[in-house]
Parts: structure tokens; sequence; C-alpha cells
């Protein structure tokens, strides 16, 4: 009697059944929420994802180059009364930065990452020297980040609104042209990773319309094989590497062996085949060896 609410999680980008979990909430008189976190782009039964809740979230960084930012849309109610805090410039700033930082760090934006890195070099001298100046100042609190992905919550960044290069990056990107190479991604890893001893695809064939965050792999033996791929730099995901520690693990051992067995890796727009290629080869190796 005192649900007021369902969420359903479109996982590393599957579509749930949001037609029937949306009449379900609608003749129990629930407010239904689509988390979209795994789901930015694509259809989920014929319309579009987020489209079915009464609300959806989603969240920016998982998808595109940018250091902050989420969604919170309705297809059916307004938003508009909600007053949003507008970022500091040195905010600002630092989310350019670290988008720069990253694209030099692996190896992006072309000739002109030489120029970017020397002028990261600049930057990291200059933050040491004024760290060196600065009085050494003991805290006990963990500051909280945005965009780290962890379980923290600050509820500082509620009312806080994303930086303007984020927002500007998000509202003019190409959603089609994205949404088709993570797909293309998805199926290069797949028909590498399909028939790898150990393993089998969490899904199979990706459904017609979706978008796939990532490409979401069952393992038998999951230790000895993340560990061998963390040694190696393959860029991986596991949930129960970080695994929230609290009563509800009993709740549903499932979620609790999920956590552990499943390993996401990059279908990212901006990964090249020989990119993919190496991944797909590392895992293989990886599976042999456990």
């Amino acid at each position: 009697p005192r649900t007021r609410g369902l969420v359903s999680v479109h996982f590393f980008g599957f579509p749930q059944n949001t037609p029937a979990l949306r009449r379900w909430c609608d003749d129990r008189d629930l407010l239904f929420f689509e988390d979209c976190a795994h789901a930015f782009f694509g259809q989920a039964h014929g319309r579009p994802v987020g489209s079915y809740g009464h609300y959806a979230i989603s969240s920016n960084t998982k998808f595109l180059p940018v250091y902050d930012g989420g969604v919170l849309t309705s297809a059916e109610r307004s938003l508009d009364d909600i007053d949003m805090e507008s970022p500091s410039w040195l905010y600002e700033l630092k989310s350019l930065v670290n988008v720069v930082e990253f694209s030099v760090g692996f190896g992006r934006l072309g000739l002109a990452r030489h120029l970017f890195a020397g002028l990261t070099r600049v930057k990291d001298a200059a933050w040491g020297v004024i760290k060196r100046a600065r009085p050494q100042v003991t805290s006990t609190v963990k500051p909280s980040l945005a965009s780290e992905g962890s379980s923290d919550f600050d509820p500082d960044w509620m009312s806080r609104a994303p930086s303007r290069w984020g927002q500007l990056l998000s509202a003019h990107i190409g959603a089609a042209g994205i949404s088709a190479t993570r797909v293309a991604n998805y199926d290069m890893l797949h028909e590498r990773l399909a028939d790898a001893p150990g393993a089998r695809p969490l899904f199979g064939e990706w459904p017609p319309g979706a978008v796939p965050q990532v490409y979401p792999l069952l393992l038998e033996k999951p230790g000895p094989v993340f560990d061998q791929l963390k040694r190696e730099g393959v860029p991986i995901i596991r949930y129960g590497d970080d695994r929230w520690d609290g009563p509800e693990l009993a709740t549903c051992p499932w979620s609790t062996q999920l956590a552990d067995s499943v390993l996401q890796f990059p279908v990212h727009q901006d990964l090249r085949p020989d990119e993919l290629r190496w991944i797909g080869d590392r895992v293989v190796a990886a599976l042999e060896q456990a």
C-alpha cells in the first residue's frame, strides 16, 4: 500500500516490456519511471525509448564525450517549472578541459592532439605549482564529484545545470550515426565472442531499433578472466568489482550472480575496427586460458 511507483531499467540498452509495465502501473494508479541510463538512443516497442514512462531519466556521459549531464524528461508532463542553477565559469572550463584530456589520452583529435597534449602538460605543471604553494589542509570529508559513476549521492547536484559545453554538444549530436555505429560494433563483438569457450552472450541478436550501451558477456569463470583482461588494459566493466554491500543482496541472488559473472565490453561509436578486433582477441585468449 505504500508503493508509489515502479522503476524499469533498460539494462545495457536492452528494452524492457514497457507497454505491459505501463498498463500494470496504470491499473494500480502507480507512476512508471523508465531508467534509460543505458538507453540514450533508439526505439522500444515502436516508440522512442523512455516515452512509455510518466518520467524517464538518462545519462549523457555514458554515450557522449561530455564531462557531466543527465536527462529528466516526460512525454506527457511539463517540466518547465524546474529551476536549475547555472554552473560557475571555472566549472565550465573544467568540463571542457576534461573532455580534451580524455580525447588526447585515447589518441583522438588527429594532429591537434599534439597541441592539446602540450597545453595539458603546461596546465598540469601550473596546477602542481599552485598546489605546492597552498597550505596543507586535512579534511575528513570525501568530495562527491559529478559523473564519477559511483554509488555516492550528493543532493547538491540535483539542482545544478550541466555545463554549457555539454548541453551544446548533446543538442547537436548525430544520433542516427551514433546509433548505427554502436549497433555495428555490438554485432562485430557478437560475431567474435558468441561461441567463445566458457562464456555466452547475455543477449543474442540485438532487437531492431534498440541501441546498445555495451556488449554484456556471461562467464563461467569471471574472476580469472576479469583479472587477466584488467592487467592487459582491456576496457571492461564488472558490477561485482564494486558491489553495493547492503542487505538487499539477499533479495535477489540472481542479480548478485549476474553482477559477478557478467563482463561488459565497450561498443562506443568512436572505437575503430582494429580496436574492436583487439578487444575480441584478448577476451577469447583469456577465456581459453581460464
